[in-house]
């Protein structure tokens, strides 16, 4: 076979090769991200359903969440920025958080203040002030590890601590609070969401999910029972990563 022939062959096969892969990324970008639909059994009388669903909108215009925007463009670290976060946070909330050299301290309702420790079982090296949700009275602690991160809410009724996996979110009735968090490729931290009732003075976990090639990264409760995630979905193929942006609805049904 000469040289001409030879050249002509190899560029058939080209072509052919890059219509395979374009093909293939296809048909996955339709049927991705997989198996999302499912119903979680959280106890003997509460299913969770998990639906994909229609997109809505998930905007939040709070001065905090307005913070973390600007101060992300300045910081490329997230323990970086949450302290200068911090640093804003307690100047509006130095009524009942305040920051020394021994560390960390909020004040609980009944005007006691309370120092934070660090828990070395689960090697915490910092804790970082990031919330009061007055409403439900509770605040919003980030807990630094030497890789990663996680949360707690403390309540400041009793000052317990509840370890939770990220951002929290509160139903509108107060009976319930998701937390979610996305951590896809480097998986220092949890990925997923953690589901808990709200007590008088307590949170009991009713359930998690921790899927593998997807995470949600806002969420919105739409009525007492459903709240929908946005979330971030990834699969590897033979020749490159697939990235997808889509919606799932939680629905808390009773079971009787």
């Amino acid at each position: 076979m000469n040289n001409f022939l030879k050249t002509i062959l190899i560029f058939i096969l080209l072509i052919v090769s890059c219509k395979k892969v374009d093909n293939q990324n296809k048909n996955l970008s339709k049927s991705f991200p997989f198996q999302i639909d499912t119903i979680l059994k959280l106890n003997k009388n509460l299913n969770l359903s998990i639906r994909k669903t229609d997109s809505i909108s998930i905007i939040d215009n709070s001065f905090i969440q307005k913070s973390k925007d600007s101060i992300s463009k300045l910081y490329n670290n997230s323990y970086r920025g949450a302290i200068e976060l911090e640093k804003l946070l307690i100047q509006r909330n130095h009524n009942i958080v305040r920051k020394d050299s021994l560390g960390l301290h909020i004040k609980l309702n009944s005007g006691k203040w309370k120092l934070l420790k660090l828990n070395p079982s689960f090697e915490e090296l910092d804790l970082v002030f990031e919330n009061y949700f007055q409403d439900y009275e509770y605040f919003l602690i980030r807990t630094q590890w030497g890789e990663g991160s996680g949360n707690k809410l403390i309540n400041a009724k009793t000052g317990r601590e509840t370890n939770i996996i990220g951002e929290p979110i509160f139903s509108k009735n107060g009976k319930y609070v998701i937390s979610i968090n996305k951590s896809l490729i480097a998986s220092y931290s949890h990925n997923g969401f953690e589901l808990f009732k709200i007590k008088k003075d307590s949170l009991r976990k009713l359930g998690d999910y921790y899927p593998k090639q997807w995470g949600p990264y806002s969420a919105k409760w739409i009525d007492d029972n459903e709240v929908i995630l946005r979330n971030e979905g990834f699969e590897w193929t033979q020749y490159r990563q697939i990235d997808t942006t889509f919606f799932v609805k939680l629905k808390i049904k009773n079971v009787w």
